[in-house]
């Protein structure tokens, strides 16, 4: 048994060394397919042994892998990209593990990790993806872009699972540096194919990821629902879609809808032995009240995690003691006989499948001065970690959270948690904060943490105060507003308001008729009536 490695190549001087050297002991011959780089790729390839071929860029990936199939002259083919490279962790002979194939497979599920080199090799994700398959029996590529193995006639193709102790796959394309040039160029790839007519699930599904990947999420949504609404193509990782359509949804502020229950009910449905939906269903179940469900569905997913073996990637496991702490928490509510509120009540408690929140990095894309990186965009994962923070009754767990948030963030809440006036400064990082945690956490918990907020009376807590009333928290804008000896005319406007919301005209009025603008005398017109009604 003879094997060959086939690498796509462009500018990639910095990788092909390392791709090529996990290969040299494993394969017969290395056929680097060179798609007209301009820096010392091909220099350093030929160094390490391999045999260089030109190819001339036609913008479209399949041709070119396909090209190199064809120099192949051995039975098995590994097929990497530069950035790519193959271990063994037992340091077994690759081809010792081919001679145990079936005959009546063609192709190799192998274990793909995505990695961050900018961050300590962080891991980013995993699934599993045919990277060695057999020559000889007419498999080829298709697609432009994200290209798929499929048979001759357009048949999936028949694989196995290669064990993740025998090889696995690094792939460090994704790392911070490359990912958002990476994603804008695939961008413009996967648009001249669908306006080339190639409209199918995949295309729109890997233009959705692209555009989320670059945190364009409306656009992102567009192409989601068009992927959704196509007939699906098998492939590997199926459960990325989902993953991706509810982390979209979340970012566009559309957790709490039919939409996002119908897609995690699709992914559950599809992955019905995939603890990581099971869970996602799980955390939408206790934001809406329905606790025994809730911890039903919570329960399901860790038997089915304590067994699972699919070819699906899950991360429920990397985060036991998250998903301990929620299932301490349901069993609280539970053990308190707490009512059970309309499933139409309060917005998700967003754990981002639960396993994967706490797992993912937690730094925001440069943490500068608190007010003016915290002012700009909070950073989802912080979201998470707080909202957890306001759930868990346990002290020590709390302390615990606390330690994964940046520290001006986390004194935040250490001030909250030591029932000390909290400073402008950090007040005005909680007002961002909770522009956040409204859209996710359940309501009454926010009330309870507002109730025992302390503050002086300044710029800040106004300010404070006006985020609470749009995001329609009246009552506690108003506790604020009573506080303060003297409130400027523009405060004046949401304070009279935050009663006008409350149904108490009198008061409402009140406090319009110290002002003389337009704005307040609209409302002192409806007033007027309402108070004479």
């Amino acid at each position: 048994m003879k094997i060959s490695a086939c690498i796509i190549a462009k500018d990639e001087a910095d990788n092909i060394r390392e791709c090529i050297d996990s290969l040299k002991k494993q394969v017969d011959e290395i056929i680097l397919v060179d798609t007209g780089s301009t820096d010392n790729t091909i220099a350093i390839a030929k160094n390490c042994g391999a045999k260089i071929l030109q190819y001339q860029w036609e913008n479209d990936f399949s041709k070119a892998r396909n090209f190199a199939i064809k120099q192949v002259s051995c039975d098995w083919i590994v097929f990497l990209d530069a950035d790519e490279y193959l271990a063994l962790p037992k340091k077994d002979k690759l081809r010792d593990c081919l001679k145990f194939v079936d005959s009546k497979y063609n192709a190799i599920l192998t274990k793909l990790i995505n990695i961050d080199v900018d961050k300590q090799n962080k891991v980013l994700d995993f699934f599993y993806t045919i990277r060695i398959f057999r020559h000889q029996c007419g498999l080829n590529y298709q697609g432009k872009i994200h290209e798929q193995l499929q048979g001759q006639s357009g048949e999936f193709v028949k694989a196995v699972k290669l064990n993740d102790d025998k090889a696995v796959i690094y792939h460090t394309g994704y790392s911070t540096h490359r990912l958002i040039d990476k994603s804008k160029r695939n961008i413009i790839m996967l648009k001249q194919e669908i306006v080339g007519g190639n409209t199918n699930y995949l295309n729109y599904r890997h233009l959705a990821e692209c555009y989320a990947n670059i945190e364009e999420y409306s656009q992102a949504l567009i192409y989601l629902r068009k992927a959704l609404s196509m007939p699906k193509i098998k492939t590997t990782y199926e459960s990325r879609f989902y993953q991706v359509y509810l982390v979209t949804l979340r970012e566009c502020k559309l957790n709490n809808t039919d939409e996002f229950y119908e897609v995690l009910q699709e992914a559950i449905a599809n992955c019905p032995d995939l603890p990581d939906f099971h869970a996602e269903y799980a955390a939408l179940l206790y934001n809406n009240g329905k606790y025994t469900k809730a911890l039903a569905e919570l329960k399901l997913a860790i038997e089915l995690n304590n067994t699972y073996i699919g070819n699906e990637p899950s991360f429920f496991a990397e985060k036991a003691e998250d998903t301990l702490i929620f299932k301490q928490l349901l069993e609280s509510k539970i053990k308190q006989n707490l009512k059970e509120i309309p499933t139409n009540v309060g917005n998700e408690f967003a754990m981002k499948d639960l396993s994967m929140s706490m797992n993912s990095d937690l730094q925001m894309k440069q943490y500068q001065q608190v007010h003016t990186a915290m002012l700009s965009k909070i950073h989802s994962r912080f979201i998470d970690i707080i909202i957890l923070y306001l759930l868990t009754p346990d002290l020590t767990s709390k302390v615990k959270l606390l330690k994964n948030l940046p520290r001006d963030l986390a004194e935040v809440f250490i001030y909250y948690q030591n029932r000390q006036v909290m400073p402008d400064s950090k007040l005005e990082l909680l007002g961002t904060v909770f522009k956040h945690l409204v859209i996710r956490c359940p309501r009454r918990d926010l009330i309870v943490f507002l109730r025992q907020l302390r503050m002086k009376c300044s710029v800040a807590s106004m300010n404070f105060a006006k985020v609470l009333s749009d995001n329609q928290f009246y009552s506690e804008a108003i506790v604020i507003f009573e506080q303060a000896e003297q409130i400027e005319e523009q405060y004046l406007i949401t304070y009279g308001i935050c009663y006008y919301q409350l149904g108490q005209y009198q008061k409402a009025c009140e406090i319009f008729q110290r002002l003389d603008n337009n704005i307040a005398n609209s409302y002192l017109i409806w007033l007027n009536q309402a108070v004479k009604k």
